[in-house]
C-alpha cells in the first residue's frame, strides 16, 4: 500500500518538473550546432573544390553558390529572433543575443565567400 501512495505522489510530481526548467533558446543552439555547423563545413569544402575548378570565373554560378549558403544562417537568424522575442519579458533576454548575432554575421560572411571569390577570379 505504502509503494503505491509514493508512486501516485511521484507521478503527480511529473508535470510540476517539467514546467519547471525553461528551454527556451535551446532550439538556436541545437540547430546551430547540428545543421550550421555542418553544412558552413560542406560549403567550405565545396568552395575550395569549385574554386580549384574553377567555376567561380560564372557569376550566375557564383550568386547560386552564394544564395544557397545563405539560407542556413538566415533561418538560423530568424530563430534566435523568434527565441528573443518569446524571452522578450525575462531578465535575462539579451543575455546571448549578441554572442548568437556575431556568430551569424561570421557564417554569412562565409557564406558570401563565393561571391567574393568571383571577383577575385575575374
Amino acid at each position: 500500500m505504502l509503494n503505491k501512495v509514493i508512486a501516485i505522489l511521484l507521478s503527480l510530481l511529473i508535470p510540476i518538473s517539467a514546467n519547471a526548467s525553461d528551454m527556451t533558446g535551446i532550439f538556436t543552439i541545437y540547430y546551430l550546432a547540428t545543421m550550421v555547423i555542418p553544412l558552413t563545413l560542406i560549403h567550405l569544402v565545396a568552395l575550395k573544390y569549385f574554386s580549384k575548378k574553377s567555376y567561380y570565373r560564372s557569376k550566375i554560378f557564383a550568386i547560386k553558390h552564394s544564395s544557397i549558403a545563405l539560407i542556413f544562417p538566415l533561418v538560423g537568424i530568424m530563430i534566435m529572433m523568434y527565441e528573443s522575442y518569446l524571452v522578450r519579458n525575462s531578465v535575462n533576454n539579451n543575455e546571448g543575443f549578441a554572442a548568437g548575432v556575431a556568430i551569424y554575421v561570421f557564417l554569412i560572411l562565409i557564406s558570401l565567400l563565393p561571391y567574393f571569390n568571383y571577383w577575385n577570379d575575374r
